[in-house]
């Protein structure tokens, strides 16, 4: 069996929810250090629109959400019609479910909402390698 160089892996597609908190921001580093290893294809944070901002125009992601719906709408007169901006809880689902994650990141305060449904909808749980939804 051959060995197996960093070069050879396929980048990993990450949605960030809570891209602006601590861990998000940690993430962030290592995602820029690693371009060739890691894609944010997906941010969300609660009201921080300068961090987010920030982050959409490192990372170019596909879509982007804010919990606060305020806020949402501010990044949506920052960012125009470059990304698709969702708000509320509802926006953190769409991200989430994101087809083309490989991994959520759930670096956010409080617990994650889970609705029933969910799990054909490609969100899961838990800490079993394989799984897309990743608890920080």
């Amino acid at each position: 069996m051959g060995e197996v160089c960093w070069r050879d892996l396929k980048p990993k597609n990450i949605v960030l929810l809570g891209c602006t908190g601590s861990i998000g921001v940690s993430t962030q580093k290592v995602a820029a250090d690693l371009p060739d290893l890691i894609r944010i294809i997906g941010v969300a944070s609660r009201e921080n629109v300068d961090g987010m901002e920030q982050a959409i125009r490192q990372f170019k992601p596909r879509a982007a959400a804010m919990t606060n719906r305020d806020k949402a709408e501010e990044l949506k007169r920052r960012v125009g019609e470059s990304i698709p901006v969702h708000a509320g809880e509802r926006g953190l689902v769409e991200l989430a479910t994101m087809p083309e994650a490989d991994i959520v990141l759930v670096a956010i305060v409080g617990t994650f909402p889970r609705r029933e449904g969910q799990e054909s909808r490609g969100v899961k749980t838990g800490s079993s390698s394989g799984q897309r939804l990743r608890a920080a």
